[in-house]
């Protein structure tokens, strides 16, 4: 078993290739007499199982917790990612197995590609319709490419967001976006398989847990 420092956390936390993670040996200050600090030895730590099947951990530094997936953490410390890809895919689709063998980084579509084929996400075509002109866009994203190019004074952030804007308006979080009131014109949105929460595109990276399988 190989174990590696995790980014932002050296000194404090290590992984291994395995899927396993521990805390490291450190000597802490103490208040008593002619004794300056003390050794604190490292233990493994244990996980937690999300509902969507991930393993997590929890990590501290400054007195600050965070959450931390553990598929993540090995396959940044164990896994080469020259072209900066966002997703980690679990090969075998069993969560739950964050060996490093097990894991490879991979694009947003073939994560979305992997899952479906594993029976974690289903997919139907959702056309979005604006209310006011009659123009049916296949996706949130090419209606956001239209108010851009047609209106580029509307919107003032990315097309990401816009997107989510009108996916949002479609679901009647908000009344209209950009002007135009939003509805969906057929199908169903695209959703992980046992989720209650609908969101309008699958592996957006500013969502927490963004693989998929």
């Amino acid at each position: 078993m190989e174990w590696k420092p995790i980014s932002g956390y050296e000194g404090l936390y290590e992984v291994s290739d395995s899927g396993d993670v521990r805390s490291c040996d450190r000597y802490i200050k103490t208040q008593i007499r002619h004794v300056t600090s003390r050794l604190i030895h490292g233990k493994m730590l244990s996980q937690n199982t999300k509902s969507n099947g991930y393993k997590t951990v929890d990590l501290c530094k400054n007195g600050k917790v965070k959450t931390t997936l553990v598929h993540r953490l090995v396959a940044e410390a164990f896994l080469p990612n020259p072209d900066r890809l966002g997703f980690v895919n679990h090969k075998d689709s069993d969560r739950t197995n964050n060996s490093k063998s097990n894991l490879e980084w991979v694009t947003a579509s073939e994560n979305r590609v992997h899952g479906v084929n594993h029976g974690f996400v289903t997919f139907s075509a959702k056309s979005i319709l604006c209310a006011e002109t009659g123009i049916i866009f296949d996706r949130p994203m090419l209606a956001a490419e239209w108010v851009q190019d047609n209106y580029p004074g509307r919107i003032n952030g990315t097309l990401r967001v816009a997107a989510h804007n009108i996916g949002s308006a479609c679901k009647g979080r908000t009344p209209k976006a950009y002007g135009f009131t939003w509805i969906y014109h057929e199908g169903s949105t695209t959703i992980p398989k046992g989720s209650r929460a609908k969101r309008p595109e699958m592996g957006d990276p500013s969502c927490e847990g963004e693989d998929i399988v």
